[in-house]
């Protein structure tokens, strides 16, 4: 008969059993610690693309005056600097969301990034009026990438309940890149030349060039190969109801706030004759009331589910586009009172670009790229049509500007109120 031998619990075999849990602890602190890192790197990249999405197009309007006189350029020709940019950004999007589809969000993002460097170089060897609009085409085409696709990373790689939070992030990250980027542009000028804004934005590429090619994961493509490069491509999301009632309440809401900046310089400095070294600070605080807004959202959302701050903030928004018509017809123009009237909006205004936006490029997978596409060029659109009728029927009084940018807000709210009334109906559609 073989008999069992206990085991023997000695001194050294308990010390070997903690050297070798300590072993394992370290291990997992090891593993916890480089994936936090991994996506912290992510995160540092993603805001480094958006900054530099941001500052691309304003950060060369102070440069204005160097590029006129030593290309004796007449003011049509120099506004043509950044119009060229703003058209080829916005046609090439319609292939960037397509693209990223196809091939993957990483590659279509590196390959705009190269064109883009390819543009500064351009501009920065420019010996000619004809080399710097070539290269800021070249600019506008290899920044719509970055544009379309930036945030489609955010919805690839996070989970659905934190890109509110990561697109809050990023939002306040695009405002105060748009905000600082005059400032930056006139320092840099000014130490520089016009050049040196051109510099900026040739290390600021490569840094994020840098960054994407090392933090963003390639991830492998699951979607189909056959996706076709033209507007035919966009089809399925035209039938869908739920992302065009999404998408059109971002569009639409975010086109109010570039209504209001494309017109405020009008509005403040020629009819309510503030002096242009002191708009600066009325279109800042709009500005800064939007950045902060969007960076102390997550705290929100720790408290308040974002379902129920997008219906808050979508009747904060139509209390507040119907306050500033109110004020507008009863109130004399001054410069201050619009100023924390639009604030207010404004601050409200981020809930629902923060959480329609996620949800819409999220509804189908495949078609990520495109629906970012979409969205965009959605803006631009929106945006373009409201300067051009704002600008038609303006008096040189603020009401008008109220009025156009109430019926935006009024129709985002009817098209979010049906869409809650349609996943009340079938709760399976619900979004959230």
């Amino acid at each position: 008969m073989i008999r069992r031998q206990s085991p023997i619990f000695s001194i050294e075999n308990i010390e070997k059993d903690q050297r070798l849990e300590k072993i394992r602890e370290k291990e997992h602190s090891w593993r916890c610690t480089h994936s936090k890192l991994i996506v912290m790197l992510l995160f540092l990249t993603i805001v480094l693309i958006d900054f530099l999405v941001a500052a691309e197009m304003d950060i060369l309007v102070p440069s204005f005056p160097a590029l006129q006189q030593q290309f004796s350029l007449s003011p049509f020709m120099v506004q043509f600097v950044l119009s060229a940019n703003g058209v080829f950004y916005a046609l090439s999007s319609l292939f960037m969301g397509p693209l990223g589809d196809r091939m993957g969000r990483k590659q279509v993002i590196l390959g705009g990034l190269f064109v883009f460097i390819a543009g500064c170089f351009l501009c920065f060897t420019a010996t000619s009026y004809t080399m710097v609009i070539v290269g800021r085409i070249l600019q506008g085409i290899g920044m719509s990438g970055s544009a379309v696709l930036v945030f489609v990373i955010v919805s690839d790689e996070y989970p659905k309940e934190k890109q509110a939070t990561i697109f809050s992030s990023l939002n306040g990250v695009i405002t105060l890149g748009m905000a600082l980027s005059p400032l930056i542009g006139s320092y840099v000028n000014l130490r520089f030349g016009w050049k040196g804004n051109i510099g900026f934005l040739f290390v600021l590429a490569i840094i994020s060039l840098t960054f994407c090619t090392l933090f963003v994961p390639k991830r492998p493509l699951n979607i189909k190969k056959n996706v076709q490069f033209s507007l035919m491509s966009y089809a399925p999301l035209f039938k869908s109801k739920v992302f065009l009632r999404l998408a059109l309440t971002v569009c639409l809401l975010d086109g109010c706030y570039w209504i209001f900046v494309g017109m405020s310089s009008i509005l403040y400095v020629e009819d309510m004759g503030v002096p242009l070294d002191q708009f600066w600070y009325y279109q800042g605080a709009v500005a800064g009331a939007f950045a902060l807004s969007s960076l102390l959202n997550p705290l929100l959302f720790k408290y308040i589910p974002p379902k129920k701050c997008l219906v808050w903030s979508l009747y904060a928004s139509l209390f507040f586009g119907f306050a500033m018509v109110i004020m507008g017809i009863f109130v004399k123009d001054t410069p201050l009172y619009i100023s924390i009237s639009f604030c207010l909006f404004s601050a409200a205004l981020v809930f629902p670009l923060n959480i329609a936006y996620p949800k819409a490029i999220a509804l189908y997978p495949e078609f990520k790229g495109r629906a970012a596409a979409f969205i965009n060029i959605g803006i631009l659109i929106f945006t373009a049509i409201g300067l051009q009728v704002v600008s038609f029927f303006y008096g040189g009084n603020f009401v008008y500007l109220a009025l156009f940018m109430f019926v935006y807000i009024l129709i985002s709210f009817i098209l979010m109120r049906s869409e809650f009334n349609n996943t009340k109906n079938n709760p399976k559609l619900m979004f959230f």
